[in-house]
Formats: C-alpha cells, structure tokens, sequence
C-alpha cells in the first residue's frame, strides 16, 4: 500500500478551511470554492498569526529569522503577501497595525462528524484510475430520489480527465449522493456529510491533489479549461476568462491538430462553423 502526504488542518471557519501540507500552505476558500497552495513563507506567517497579532516590523523579524533572509527584500514580499490576504478578508489589521485572522462568515459551518451513509443507494459509478503513478477507485452511489443531482455530472466529468486502470487500486474514494447531503469517505475511514456540494466537490478535489502529489510535498494548481485526447490544449485564466467559452467554440467549429518539422504542435480552427 502507498501512501498520501499528510494534510493536517490548521483552522476551519464557514468561509475558509486551511491546512498544512509538510511546509505548504494550502487554503480552501468558499462559498465558491476556490483551492490554492501557498508557499512555505505564507505558511509561517498564517502559523505566527493563529498564535496571536503582529504588526509588518515584527512578522518580518520573525520570519527572517526563521529562513535567513535580508529583511529589506522580506518586508516588501510580507507586505504584498499580507496585503493579499486583506482583500480576500481572511485577516484584518487594529488600531496599532498589527494583523490577525478574521475571514469574513458567510453561512454557518457544518460541524466535522464521520457517520453512515444511507443504505438504500445503488452503484452509479465505478472506476479505477491512475494519477501520476498513483491508483485509487471512484465509487458513487446514488439514492432512489438523487438519480439526476448536478453533483453526479461534476465528479464524473472531473474523473473523465484521468487515466483509467483495470488492476487493484491503493486508495479508494466512496461517494453517496443523497436527497439532503452528499457523504464521503476516504479507505476505511466514516463517511463525512456535506449538505453543500461545492464544498463536497471541493473536499474530493482536495483528496485528488493528495493522490496526485504522493510522497512528494512540490505541486501546484491551476484554474484551467483542457480540450483534447492524445494531444492536449491547457487554457489557464481567472475565473470568466472565457476558457469554457473558447474550448466550446473550438469545439463546434472542429479544431485541428498538427505537428510542425521541428516537432512543435500547433493548434487551431477550421474555417466551418
């Protein structure tokens, strides 16, 4: 059996959840879900700020104490870094300038409890697959009154982009969707339930990048649109970039493929609608 790099959940609020993965910071921010990994810098200063307020001169002692950095050059990247975290409104500064975390609520938090799934559900979906070398199983089920929840249409296309299997996987994924909430469970652990499916969407996502990343602690994210098989066009943007937009117009106008002599490809459309 494998195993998963540890995320360890360092704070939990209705709008922000954030965890520790070896030195990385990684932060899950809702309603809509929004996942990023944060450096080893950012996971410091979110770990000095849970243990109390400091102000942009102490935080930049602190930290460049801590990885020997010039403290010129480190004032200016905890700035930008602190400034970001201020207009996500994760943390806000008092009277004196010094900063602590305070995300913004946006609806009360589902409590964390491991519990059964309904038994009346049948298998909807079952798959093995690989992700960068790493074999896990896909399995949902789905209850009499949920056949048609949109949940069911987001985790199989999400799956649609990994390499399936047909040998014995290392890890297994259990989905069961159910009129009130959606419950997951990870190997053998208790189903956890969901009454928002973005945030169930987002706790497996979670669980693909752990698969995906293995042993290793270097991996990152990105905000894409994919179009294609054997040979593939990654489009990275913010949200309402138009990447959904540009892949269903190539789409319908039938995009082409070639490969030049010097072994680039090329990518575009043809002239018919």
């Amino acid at each position: 059996m494998g195993s998963i790099a540890k995320l360890e959940r360092i704070y939990d609020s209705a709008s922000l959840r954030a965890w520790l993965l070896e030195d990385h910071l990684v932060t899950a921010q809702f309603p809509e879900p929004e996942l990023q990994v944060w450096n080893p810098t950012a996971s410091a200063i979110w770990l000095l700020l849970l243990d109390g307020k400091y102000d942009l001169k102490a935080l930049t002692l602190q930290i460049g104490e801590l990885f020997g950095i010039s403290l010129p050059h480190l004032e200016a990247e905890l700035n930008a870094c602190l400034s970001n975290w201020i207009q996500r409104q994760w943390i806000q500064f008092d009277e004196r300038g010094k900063y602590f975390i305070s995300p913004k609520i946006s609806g009360p938090a589902l409590p964390i409890r491991y519990t059964d799934a309904p038994k009346k559900s049948k298998v909807s979906f079952d798959k093995t697959y690989c992700i960068n070398g790493n074999q896990f199983r896909l399995r949902v089920r789905v209850g009499e009154d949920s056949q048609s929840h949109p949940f069911l249409t987001r985790i199989t296309a999400i799956a649609q982009g990994f390499l399936e299997l047909a040998s014995d996987p290392q890890f297994q994924l259990d989905i069961v969707i159910d009129s009130d909430f959606i419950y997951v469970r990870e190997g053998s652990q208790g189903y956890l339930p969901f009454l928002d499916s973005a945030e169930a969407l987002n706790h497996c996502i979670q669980y693909f990048l752990k698969i995906s990343a293995g042993e290793s602690i270097h991996f990152s994210t990105l905000h894409a649109a994919a179009l294609g098989l054997e040979s593939s066009l990654l489009l990275s943007g913010v949200s309402g970039a138009g990447k959904s937009t540009l892949c269903a117009l190539r789409s319908k106008r039938g995009p082409y493929c070639t490969q030049t002599k010097a072994g680039n490809i090329k990518w575009g459309f043809t002239n018919k609608p």
